[in-house]
């Protein structure tokens, strides 16, 4: 997993993160950490998230649930973005010149 996050997320009950709710979830659980855009989706969201689909992303961040900020650039076409619930993005989340808080989708190229 990258950054050596454990991808064995699961609810206080035991059962497996689903939908919006799961999604919601695991921002909540990794809320600030930095990770590749390229990797949010494909690999970080869907191994934790059972019926992960991209637009469950897009949903929450349509909604204003959901916000993410970018940190910095990885080599010439990924950089790092770290998403927030809106509700505590308050808490510990600046914005700086590295990263700035953006209220759309973070683009890979």
């Amino acid at each position: 997993s990258p950054a050596g996050i454990s991808s064995d997320v699961v609810t206080a009950a035991g059962a497996a993160l689903q939908g919006v709710d799961g999604v919601a979830r695991v921002i909540e659980q990794l809320a600030g950490v930095p990770l590749p855009v390229s990797l949010w989706e494909s690999q970080i969201l869907a191994a934790r998230v059972h019926d992960y689909a991209p637009g469950m992303l897009d949903e929450l961040i349509a909604m204003g649930e959901a916000i993410w900020s970018g940190n910095g650039r990885i080599g010439e076409h990924d950089g790092l973005a770290s998403l927030h619930l809106r509700e505590f993005a308050g808490a510990g989340f600046s914005r700086t010149p590295q990263g700035l808080c953006w209220y759309g989708r973070p683009k890979s190229h």
